[in-house]
């Protein structure tokens, strides 16, 4: 008897290009067509996608032209077509490459219904609480940990009722609810060190952590999850670490620095009014933040360490002009004016020491109107004092900008909304919103709360110096 042998077909799909870590449903996808050939004899071949990745605070131009709408990571391109928002894109690596690997419950439109539901549910919640507790926005991280307390209680009974049982939110296999949670884990861990908090590790959750243990070994997800001690990004954030406050003008230079460079770091919060031992020993003369720590050396004062990143991180973005070193005399002599001219006056005008804020006010409206003058010399005719980027002396003085607004609310001033200083008006409003800025520039009514908070301890420590 003679034995027909099936034909082999095979489906080449287009090499697709991803950002970030969606690499979970993509191998998802490829173990489901090496399933699917074992009972089909079909083979389905899926060319290796390609991880392209996106350097911090400085957006390509691939990707703003992906996303154009919001201008962030991931963005799936497949076959030369943009999706974006990493749940949608979820949703539709399920649908287009087949079954037996189902990500969303397929038979069950209200099963679906539930696994979306606290999709939508945990992106709500956990990135911007994770960002307080990391340290890289201003908040409350006690009232960040026992928001992510309840929100993983609510998991844990989500889990019971979605898993019935079975290993995953998705019964016996990863699936939507899995991958939407489980993508957070690195960073969950990650925080419960940096913060010092418990979130997975209570008894109240046991299920949940059983099941975080189960999901960071699958097969899909091994390679691609970063370890909280020595992963990728964790491993980037030890070798640069910046001593300071999300609230200090000079450390939010040395922020955006790094940031126009694409360097990760970790920003090691400063109690105020309590200086740690690391910041005694790394800047034992001033014992005043920010402080650089780069493979464990430390680099003090604001404007030395913008240098330093400038020196340290090669060019595109060259942040003093490189060329020119009339230029870049020009920009450190405008540096320095900015920081004899500015903080002491802000001080006076936050109330925070005495003086006259008539006086105060009086001089700062006189110092913008010589960096108005030397913005229209600096930047020839285009959007910042550096050009057609970001440069020295628009770190410079940008990082005063959240402090600017917030005392002209403080002292009833009015000092950028002036029509004798429009081109910086408008370079501000452009400094704000650039990718390197927009994070980590405090909001100005969270200044003037954070004034009022701590007026009382920050005369006391300013009357001790």
């Amino acid at each position: 008897m003679t034995h027909a042998t099936t034909s082999t077909k095979q489906k080449k799909f287009k090499k697709k290009t991803i950002y970030i870590s969606i690499c979970i449903c993509i191998s998802r996808a490829a173990r489901a067509a090496e399933s699917q050939q074992e009972h089909t004899h079909i083979v389905v071949v899926f060319d290796e996608y390609e991880l392209v990745q996106e350097t911090m605070g400085k957006k390509s131009e691939l990707l703003l032209a992906s996303n154009p709408v919001h201008k962030k990571i991931p963005v799936l391109l497949h076959r030369g077509r943009p999706i974006s928002e990493s749940l949608i894109i979820v949703q539709y690596v399920d649908e287009v490459w087949p079954p037996p690997a189902s990500i969303l419950p397929s038979d069950d439109p209200y099963a679906a219904a539930i696994h979306r539901f606290w999709g939508q549910y945990i992106d709500d919640m956990f990135p911007p609480r994770i960002r307080i507790l990391r340290g890289t926005v201003p908040g409350d991280k006690n009232k960040a940990s026992d928001e992510m307390t309840t929100a993983l209680l609510y998991l844990e009974e989500a889990f019971v009722e979605c898993s019935k049982g079975k290993q995953y939110f998705g019964g016996d296999s990863i699936g939507y609810l899995d991958i939407a949670l489980g993508s957070h884990l690195g960073w969950i861990k990650a925080v419960e060190r940096i913060a010092g908090v418990e979130l997975l590790g209570g008894a109240k959750v046991h299920n949940l952590a059983a099941w975080a243990d189960r999901f960071c070994a699958h097969p899909a997800v091994v390679d691609v999850m970063p370890d909280a001690d020595s992963g990728e990004r964790p491993a980037a954030a030890a070798e640069v670490r910046v001593l300071g406050s999300w609230a200090s003008p000079f450390v939010m230079r040395v922020m955006v620095a790094l940031r126009l460079k694409g360097v990760e770091y970790e920003l090691v919060q400063e109690t105020m009014g309590k200086k740690s031992e690391l910041l005694l020993a790394s800047n034992p003369v001033h014992k005043k933040i920010p402080v650089l720590l780069h493979r464990g050396r430390p680099i003090s004062e604001s404007l030395i360490i913008v240098q330093y990143v400038d020196e340290v991180w090669p060019p595109p973005a060259s942040i003093l002009p490189s060329d020119d070193p009339y230029a870049a005399a020009i920009h450190r002599f405008w540096g320095q004016y900015i920081d004899d001219m500015f903080p002491p006056r802000i001080r006076i005008l936050r109330g925070t020491v005495p003086g006259d804020k008539n006086k105060a006010s009086d001089e700062m409206t006189t110092a913008l109107l010589y960096l108005e003058e030397a913005f229209v010399e600096c930047s020839k005719g285009k959007q910042y004092f550096g050009g057609d980027s970001i440069g020295y002396l628009d770190i410079a003085l940008g990082s005063h900008l959240g402090w600017i607004k917030a005392v002209e609310r403080i002292a009833g001033v009015e000092l950028l909304g002036g029509a004798k200083v429009h081109n910086l008006a408008a370079w501000a409003d452009r400094f704000c919103a650039h990718p390197a800025v927009v994070d980590v520039m405090p909001d100005a009514d969270v200044l003037v709360e954070f004034t009022a908070k701590h007026a009382d301890l920050m005369r006391a420590l300013l009357a001790s110096k």
